[in-house]
């Protein structure tokens, strides 16, 4: 009599390979689902004859033959009592319809883990991955660059990406890179009221004019941020977003040589805003408008959202490499100790600074600080003047050069509550990340974001 292979037994012989793995001392979780591939590619067919024949050493007791197939196709090891009940249940019967029991059915698992967040900055590769669920962290890396040729930094990202993979805990090859400032266009634009198609063509024309190219050399994204009055009547605002093409495949072929899989190519943005709705559940937060302010080595990011909707999105030419500069004229040194000597007295703690030096310090780099200020009150005002009725409540200030003398020096200037982001504390198993967690901002958006 023909016996199809069922899900019942599947399952039996899923947790068969992952005992096997264990008891050979593989307790890594892939080294069991290597075990289960292996064995269904090499002994399905095997399992699948073994139960069409008939067994003259069991009969008719379907119950025994199914065991001694399941011990054949993993080593005739012994069957364990878990397993043993599970085979029992092919002869006790499920609530599954006829059709169910009749064919074989593999049943995809939700993936154990997230794809890997790759932040690719000015000065730093941050690396950070998460569970399936998204609630922990899997593990984190981070990289400085020293090199300024294109070609040689290129160089250094692969060789980067292969040498933290081989010495740090992440899972899988997906990954999930984004576009940096200078590879992408941002602006926010306003456009007639359109719909679907029109509104689609409407940007593209619109990304040409102002990004300088488009067509098929073009990848255009927009959003849609709402209805605006403008004069007498009403147009829309979307937040515009074009890259060349040429820019997203450089970035997919680097990781690819790094022996990763790009599972998707994102904007900096949008890993901010994931970012902030992590660590901001409640509802009281969702409601609020809230800028988001990520300053970079190379540049500041600046997203002004009200829950999940991005309503502005600008780039700021001001960041760490400026403070730096100022820095390093200031005192007359190179730039390499003027950054040193700038990390060392912001990494410490407030009561462990050298009151002289911080003083100092900050009157070098109080020109470009006064700059980002006075950018900052503009989006404010371009903001208000926009949307109007609900101001913004609160500034989250990120980014490898966000502290709490960024904090201090912004919040009065801009009379809006300033606080810093810790976006690696939303998740459980937080590891020590040093002074600087605004830095992981980015990489935690990408990691968090769903790909299929």
């Amino acid at each position: 009599m023909e016996v199809q292979l069922s899900l019942e037994f599947l399952r039996v012989v899923e947790e068969a390979a992952i005992a096997a793995a264990r008891t050979m001392g593989q307790g890594d979780r892939h080294r069991a689902d290597d075990c289960l591939a292996r064995c269904f590619r090499g002994k399905s067919a095997a399992i699948r004859d073994d139960l069409r024949q008939s067994d003259h050493r069991f009969g008719n007791n379907k119950r025994h033959h199914r065991r001694a197939v399941a011990r054949r196709a993993l080593g005739k090891r012994r069957i364990t009592v878990a397993e043993r009940r599970g085979t029992d249940n092919l002869r006790q019967g499920t609530n599954k319809t006829r059709l169910d029991r009749q064919r074989m059915i593999i049943r995809l698992r939700k993936p154990r883990c997230g794809p890997i967040g790759i932040d690719i900055g000015t000065q730093s590769l941050k690396l950070v991955q998460l569970d399936g669920a998204r609630r922990q962290i899997v593990d984190i890396a981070r990289h400085e660059f020293n090199a300024t040729d294109p070609d040689e930094r290129e160089r250094q990202l692969v060789d980067a990406l292969r040498r933290t993979r081989e010495t740090h805990s992440f899972r899988g090859r997906t990954a999930v890179v984004c576009l940096s400032g200078d590879q992408l266009f941002v602006q926010n634009i306003r456009v007639p009221q359109a719909t679907g198609d029109e509104l689609r063509r409407i940007v593209s024309t619109e990304a040409a004019n102002r990004a300088g190219f488009g067509g098929e050399e073009a990848e255009v994204r927009f959003v849609e941020a709402g209805d605006v009055r403008q004069g007498e009547g009403f147009r829309r605002e979307v937040i515009l977003l074009a890259a060349r093409k040429a820019a997203v495949h450089k970035l997919t072929q680097l990781t690819e040589e790094a022996g990763l899989e790009t599972a998707a190519v994102d904007v900096e943005p949008g890993a901010l805003l994931r970012g902030y709705l992590a660590q901001f559940r409640r509802d009281e937060d969702q409601q609020r408008r809230t800028m988001i302010v990520n300053v970079g080595a190379g540049s500041t990011k600046v997203v002004i959202a009200q829950g999940a909707s991005a309503l502005f999105v600008k780039y700021i030419d001001i960041g760490g490499r400026q403070m730096d500069e100022s820095v390093a004229k200031h005192f007359r040194v190179s730039l390499a100790e003027a950054a040193s000597l700038r990390r060392n007295s912001g990494d410490r703690r407030a009561d462990q600074r050298d009151p002289e030096v911080a003083r100092t310090l900050l009157e070098a780099v109080r020109p470009i600080l006064a700059r980002l200020g006075n950018e900052l009150a503009m989006c404010l005002r371009y903001f208000s003047v926009t949307f109007r009725g609900q101001p913004v409540e609160q500034i989250v200030l990120g980014g490898g050069e966000a502290g709490e003398q960024l904090t201090d020096w912004l919040q009065p200037r801009l009379d809006i509550p300033c606080r810093l982001s810790q976006p690696l504390r939303a998740f459980e198993r937080c590891p020590a990340h040093g002074p600087r967690a605004g830095q992981w901002d980015v990489a935690v958006g990408l990691a968090l974001r769903e790909v299929n």
